[in-house]
């Protein structure tokens, strides 16, 4: 390798390194408020709630007749919190933002839509995974308050598949 050439590598990866810091030290601003605010919420198919909770366009439960299969699983709730999460907090596995009706679980495919019975009318969203130690009968639940989230536990719910969604984000 030349010196002019090898001058020339350096300064690309010098370029790479602070555009790579660049992304890291915004990361954490772009919480979903700012992205929305940023005019990503139309691209992602997600809008916000009047209580300003994160939401999509998920099925109401009185839209459902008939539970495709029923299984008690061990539920547990999580936030956006650093601890809590991988070095992404507000993005979830299959790279969407977090929302309200999030679920992480490791034995159901992204899009599976379930009803949980600690959560009357309520409608989830598996599009999250948990820590590889945890097996198929276990499920974390997103929440946005650490307090909510320390009140609810873990206990054991009823939850019911009722269908699937094959794409949220639109392309």
């Amino acid at each position: 390798m030349t010196k002019t050439t090898s001058s020339l590598v350096r300064t690309v990866e010098r370029a790479i390194a602070v555009t790579f810091a660049a992304i890291l030290a915004i990361t954490p601003i772009m919480t979903p408020a700012a992205a929305y605010g940023a005019g990503f919420a139309d691209f992602l198919g997600v809008s916000y709630t009047s209580s300003g909770l994160l939401t999509r366009g998920l099925a109401t439960s009185d839209d459902v007749r008939e539970p495709r299969s029923t299984k008690w699983v061990v539920a547990s709730a999580y936030t956006s919190e650093p601890r809590q999460t991988d070095g992404t907090p507000y993005v979830t596995a299959n790279g969407s933002f977090v929302y309200d009706g999030l679920i992480a679980a490791n034995g159901y495919p992204f899009g599976t839509l379930a009803t949980l019975d600690a959560f009357p009318g309520k409608v989830f969203r598996v599009d999250d995974r948990m820590n590889s130690r945890y097996g198929a009968d276990r499920i974390d639940v997103w929440m946005t308050d650490i307090k909510e989230a320390r009140q609810f536990g873990m206990k054991r719910v009823k939850m019911e598949i009722i269908g699937r969604q094959h794409s949220m984000v639109k392309r």
